[in-house]
This record gives C-alpha cells, structure tokens and sequence, in this order.
C-alpha cells in the first residue's frame, strides 16, 4: 500500500497530513469535551535539558509525507532533525487534564513516587491509543482520494480495523488506568525500574506487545534521559504481570542490561528522540542499523536492536525488582482538584 501511495498519491498524501495536523481532537479525559492539546511523550524540560543541541534533537518525522521518500515499507526510515516543540507530541488531553494528569511525572529522577509511575503509565498508553486514531482516521481521509471502489474498500477496512483497536484499547487500557486514578481497587500497574548514573542521550515512550497476538500482553515503557541521569520504567497492569515477567526474562544476566535498554529505544519504539550527540557521534553502518531498526515489525528482519547505547560497568550490573503499584495520596488530591468529572464504567 505505501509504495501505491508514494507513485500516485503524493498530492493527497500532502493534503491528509496537512488536515489531520489541524484536525480537533476532545480530552481523553472521562466527561471531558475541552480541545486536546499537542502534549508532550517525552517532558519538554528534560528533552530540553538532556537531549537537545541549539533546541533540536534527532527522530523520525512526525507526518506522513515521509511516506513519498520511501519506495517500499521495507526501506529503512529518516532520522530528521525534530524541534523540541514537535518531538515526540500527540493531542491527548485538554490543559487542564495535561497539566493535573502529567505532573507527577515531570519528577526528577531522585523524587520517583507511584504517582510518577501511574502517570508514566497512562502517558504510554494515551500516545499509543493517539497514534493508532491517527492512523485510522488518514486511511479514512485517504480513501476520499483513491477512485478504484476496491482500493478505496481496502484503505477504510483498514481504517475500521484501527477504529476497533482504539475502541477495544480504550475500554481495556485507558479505561483501567482512568478508573485506577479515580480510585479503583479492581486492578493495580505493576512496574519495573532501573536507574542509570548516566544520561543515555536516548528518550522514547510508548508500549508494544509481549505476544503480537495477545491483546492483553501490552507493556508500557519509558526512557527518559536527564543531565545527570536516566530512568527505564516499564509497567503492566497486575492482572497480566505474566507478560512482563515473561519479556524480562530474556534480560535475566546482567549483561542484558544493555540490549534490553537497546531494544526498547531502537526496536519496540516507533519514534525515539535521539540527541545529537549521540546521533552525529554515529557512522554510517550504526545509522542505518537503527533506521532499518525502527522500521514496522512486519518489515523488518532484525531480532534484536543495534548495540548503540553503551552501558557503563556500573550501570550494566545493576538490576530492579517488580513492585505492586498503589493509588497514593497525592494522586488522590490531584484528583480533588479537578472538580466534577466523570467516572468511566469499571471494567
């Protein structure tokens, strides 16, 4: 479907990125009917601090034109130049929400909390969900353009496929986590840590599939690099712990440290935000592995990611253990903040 797109539809290509950039969007907030901001995946702050060189970092671009540079969904992605303003954003929650929402997990990597894992958490899935409704609704547009009646069948049942994605994922991800913020007892997040002594010039957040045919194998993950530091957070709701315990087993020896913090920003990731440290310290080779690295699973025949962020003995021998996640008190005077709002249906 790309390499059709990229030969005849350049033209439409450029006008459904342009209306879904200016495309209204509501709070995913419960109740909410307010206009979703461009919130940020990674904290502007700390990409800002950590990452970025005269305001820039280094990441895929955000817009589907990049899919007329391609020939096949096989060629390996760009890696562009990406403002902080536009790294890594997604139009999920209204200001207020944003705000309240996100905040406790602008911590600093000494002041972790629950509240800071939750909010990690729902950040993860709340990108993933965007990104998928995203994608639905430029097949839908798309479809307008296309004149073959098969052709333009073939872009809206892919786009019907994404809508019961998001609908599904709604109710099972950002549901629970919605009903857990709002006091819910009925499941907890469980969560995975490990802290680095140093900044890894690597951010991404995001979740993906233990099982690719399991639905209900998601782990979220973060990596967010600071100064003078770096944290790995990964979690899953408890009642499917299974998943996570069952992927970190593949990073069980100390040594695996290294490939598991690789994997998560060069190959579960879809859009890692890259310093230009590290990308401009690259060569050609190690570029281009992590370009054909980031491609889509289905077209790529890579099993691990490159070996690009290199792990300091003391770093590469530390190891974490899983902790059950409760709601915490701060969580609950955020909560009493935001006035009436609207308690989605327990799942």
């Amino acid at each position: 479907m790309s390499s059709c797109l990229h030969k005849n539809n350049k033209r439409a290509i450029q006008v459904t990125d342009k209306y879904l950039r200016n495309k209204r969007y509501s709070c995913l907030f419960p109740g909410c009917n307010e206009t979703a901001i461009q919130s940020h995946a990674i904290q502007r702050a700390s990409c800002a601090e950590a990452l970025a060189t005269n305001g820039v970092v280094y990441s895929l671009q955000q817009s589907y034109n990049m899919a007329i540079k391609n020939n096949s969904a096989t060629d390996p992605l760009h890696v562009v130049k990406v403002g902080i303003n536009d790294a890594s954003v997604f139009k999920g929650f209204c200001p207020a929400h944003d705000t309240m929402l996100f905040a406790p997990a602008e911590a600093p990597p000494m002041g972790k909390n629950d509240g800071m894992y939750i909010s990690l958490h729902l950040r993860a899935l709340a990108l993933e969900y965007c990104r998928k409704r995203r994608h639905a609704d430029f097949l839908r547009k798309m479809a307008g353009f296309i004149v073959n009646p098969e052709g333009r069948q073939s872009y809206l049942s892919v786009a019907d496929m994404h809508d019961r994605f998001c609908s599904n994922f709604m109710a099972l991800y950002l549901g629970s986590t919605f009903n857990i913020i709002l006091g819910s007892s009925i499941d907890s997040i469980e969560y995975f840590v490990i802290n680095f002594s140093q900044n890894l010039l690597v951010s991404c957040c995001g979740c993906f599939n233990v099982e690719p045919d399991e639905f209900e194998s998601v782990v979220a993950y973060n990596l967010i690099s600071y100064s003078e530091g770096s944290l790995l957070v990964l979690t899953v709701f408890k009642a499917v712990e299974r998943f996570l315990d069952a992927f970190l087993e593949n990073y069980n020896q100390p040594q695996r440290i290294e490939q598991l913090v690789n994997d998560i920003a060069f190959f579960r990731c879809e859009e890692p935000l890259i310093s230009p440290r590290l990308w401009l310290s690259l060569n050609d080779e190690e570029r281009l592995a992590v370009r054909r690295s980031l491609r889509h699973p289905d077209y790529r025949d890579e099993i691990e990611a490159p070996r690009i962020i290199k792990l300091t003995k003391a770093d590469s021998e530390q190891f974490a253990v899983p902790k059950v996640l409760a709601r915490t008190p701060h969580y609950t005077a955020i909560m009493n903040d935001l006035g009436k709002l609207v308690c989605p249906n327990k799942l």
